[in-house]
């Protein structure tokens, strides 16, 4: 989480040097954010050059790695749900988890205007939302182990206040998603029903957090 942090302000950096007349501005995100780390690597003495295809070689890695990792857990977690471990379970985890980008991949997606856009700018703001509620999720188990361990009463609110902070503001993007694609009938159909299902899923950690609390807090006062 630390090195994903330290990535994100480096990209916000890499867009907040750029002038508002800069030729860059229309250039794909992976082509900023190389452009950036030249820069950078530029004022150490560092062949821009070469901090250019540091950038995108780091940017393409990243992604892969994404891609990889969310392939991964789809096939874990539908071998966990059909219970088929083997060879069996692998094929149709790998290929139900794939075909669903696949299927994505070769529709058609435009923007309000009705400009065609690319199929990951649809789904970006639901990416996002649901990597933090990820990061929430790690944070809220964290808290509730230091609160069920805890030498000092206040611990837990250290890894509790950020992860109540993505917490809130994660389905405050879901819900605006759910806004704009049902209210207002903007972007592809299928966002707001992924929205709605990670609100609900948030909702029912909360309810489950809020629980085990309540539960641990009631064992600390009958032990007293």
């Amino acid at each position: 989480m630390l090195l994903e942090g330290m990535v994100a302000v480096v990209s916000i950096v890499c867009v907040m040097i750029l002038a508002k007349d800069s030729e860059l501005i229309t250039k794909a995100p992976n082509f900023i954010y190389a452009m950036g780390i030249g820069s950078f690597m530029e004022l150490i003495g560092i062949p821009a050059a070469f901090g250019i295809s540091f950038g995108l070689m780091a940017f393409t890695t990243f992604v892969y790695d994404t891609l990889d990792v969310c392939t991964r857990l789809g096939r874990y977690v539908i071998e966990e749900l059909t219970g088929w471990r083997d060879m069996k379970g692998k094929v149709l985890g790998t290929v139900l988890t794939s075909a669903v980008p696949i299927f994505f991949i070769f529709q058609t997606m435009t923007d309000a205007k009705g400009n065609v856009i690319p199929a990951w700018k649809t789904f970006w703001n639901t990416f996002g939302a649901s990597n933090q509620l990820l990061a929430a999720l790690a944070l809220i188990g964290i808290s509730i182990w230091l609160y069920n361990t805890r030498r000092n009463s206040k611990v837990w609110m250290a890894a509790c206040i950020p992860a109540v902070l993505m917490f809130l503001m994660s389905n405050w993007a879901l819900l605006l998603s759910i806004y704009e694609g049902w209210v207002l009938g903007l972007g592809h159909p299928a966002v707001p029903v992924v929205s709605v299902i990670l609100v609900i899923l948030s909702v029912l950690v909360a309810v489950e957090t809020i629980y085990s609390v309540s539960k641990s807090k009631a064992q600390i006062q009958k032990e007293q």
